[in-house]
């Protein structure tokens, strides 16, 4: 990430938790990262319920699609394969789970997480990723390595599987493969400690 480049976030929102992530893997230090809680900024007009998190590049563009951010921070550290760039056909792969993930899976979570269980939109998301998981063999989304496609849907779907007895025995009951990824990509520290650190101490509790 470019040292003059800056994103402002706010503790709790949940497609924060991606980014943490993602900076984590890829050693990204926060101290580029700015919460805009009580702050005063020439970006503040950016911030709206539904544009809390934006990244501000150092030629003063900015990004507010999380998953574009993403992609910037991917190229801006030099780990371009990790965001699919590395040949054509990986980078068509990342490109569809990011988008599927921005069309479907979030505003699936969002609406069941409103009202309170399983809406059909989200079991139509999850019988969608179950299927493809089964294909992969369960470990990764893209081959044989983690991709940000893996963490990009890891942390839209955390709050469903860690918010204890209100979805996981439904999910863990129909989506088994779901339920084996998310607990292999669990098993990252540089992932769960992010759940910590993108909420300020608070866990899921925050993105309910």
């Amino acid at each position: 990430m470019a040292e003059r480049s800056v994103l402002y976030y706010r503790l709790g929102d949940p497609e924060y938790l991606k980014i943490v992530a993602l900076a984590n893997v890829l050693g990204i230090p926060k101290s580029l990262f700015k919460s805009v809680e009580g702050r005063q900024t020439d970006h503040n007009k950016l911030c709206c319920s539904d544009g809390e998190l934006f990244l501000v590049c150092e030629n003063g563009v900015t990004l507010q699609a999380s998953n574009e951010i993403c992609r910037y921070l991917c190229n801006s550290s030099g780990k371009t394969g990790f965001s699919g760039s590395s040949s054509a056909l990986q980078r068509a792969y990342v490109d569809y789970w990011l988008e599927w993930e921005s069309a479907e899976l979030r505003p699936a979570v969002k609406a069941t997480i409103a009202c309170g269980s399983l809406t059909g939109q989200m079991l139509s998301s999850l019988s969608r990723l179950e299927d493809h998981i089964k294909l992969t063999g369960g470990c990764y989304l893209i081959k044989e390595s983690q991709s940000l496609a893996d963490i990009v849907v890891w942390a839209a779907i955390y709050p469903l599987l860690r918010a204890e007895g209100k979805y996981t025995h439904a999910i863990h009951r129909d989506f088994p493969s779901i339920c084996r990824w998310f607990a292999s990509a669990s098993q990252n520290d540089l992932l769960t400690s992010a759940v910590w650190q993108s909420t300020g101490d608070k866990g899921v509790d925050a993105m309910l």
